[in-house]
């Protein structure tokens, strides 16, 4: 007989012989032909009792719970460029000062960061940036024929990637900031991204609508 975490016993019928190893890997090995099929061993893995013997299985195991844990920790983190509550086609328009369609030129690093979350080294396509758009649409605003933005990271924070050579809706105010730029972007959520997105269609479909008197 074997005794069973839960006070019932294995029955092993003609058992020759049963050697139960002890130690940190106890495992149990039974040299017997036959032995009789409790109830319970029809059972899920996890609705089975446990053999006092036996190790338990992975799934119990304290690296297999660290790993979860770890793992559900991390799909928690906030990922800030990723999810944004858009702001209402209609208020972007009523609040814009700048705003047009330009095509990005080219783009370089700059230390510009609104808050600490937005702290990042700059390189690559994360950290502040300051972008060289063509003016191909001006919807609000004067603007040059080329103009330079300043705009916020776009990794940590909700800033525009501001890809080399894509379009872009760039919703703005003048720049006040130390850093060297005609004008200040708005992030993704007030309306600055690229032109191919359903927000950016609907802000330009309402900007360039005859203005009513």
């Amino acid at each position: 007989m074997i005794h069973i975490g839960d006070g019932s016993f294995f029955n092993a019928k003609r058992k020759q012989t049963t050697d139960i190893l002890s130690g940190p890997n106890q495992t149990l090995q039974l040299t017997s032909a036959a032995v009789s099929v409790p109830a319970w061993f029809k059972l899920p893995l996890w609705r089975r009792p446990q053999l006092s013997c036996v190790v338990r299985p992975l799934m119990y195991s304290y690296a297999y719970r660290m790993g979860v844990f770890v793992a559900l920790s991390l799909a928690s983190l906030p990922s800030f460029a990723m999810k944004c509550k858009l702001v209402d086609p209609e208020r972007v328009v009523s609040a814009a000062e700048i705003a047009f369609v330009g095509r990005v030129s080219s783009v370089t690093p700059s230390e510009y960061a609104p808050s600490a979350v937005c702290k990042h080294k700059p390189g690559g396509r994360c950290g502040g940036k300051i972008a060289t758009l063509k003016v191909m649409k001006n919807l609000r605003g004067q603007t040059a024929p080329e103009v330079t933005v300043l705009a916020e990271d776009a990794c940590n924070c909700l800033g525009a990637y501001f890809n080399h050579g894509a379009e872009y809706l760039v919703i703005a105010s003048p720049n006040s900031t130390p850093f060297a730029a005609d004008f200040l972007a708005k992030n993704v959520c007030w309306g600055t991204g690229q032109v191919a997105r359903k927000h950016s269609q609907k802000i330009i479909e309402l900007l360039s609508a005859p203005q009513r008197d």
